[in-house]
């Protein structure tokens, strides 16, 4: 249950500020790169949570 509870925290975060999020990375005056930059941020974060995870299967 320990890995959970961070996973729900951001889930919790996301849900919660994606109005202004999406609103954020659709906005014409912004970058090109914005969508990217979330993206971005999805991969390291996947990345981090995959390299913590202890392999049971280990042969």
């Amino acid at each position: 249950m320990n890995r959970h509870s961070p996973l729900l925290l951001l889930f919790l975060l996301v849900f919660i500020f994606s109005p202004t999020l999406f609103s954020w990375i659709l906005s014409t005056d912004g970058a090109w790169y914005r969508p990217y930059i979330i993206w971005l941020a999805i991969v390291v974060i996947a990345y981090f949570v995959q390299r913590g995870m202890v392999k049971h299967n280990d042969l």
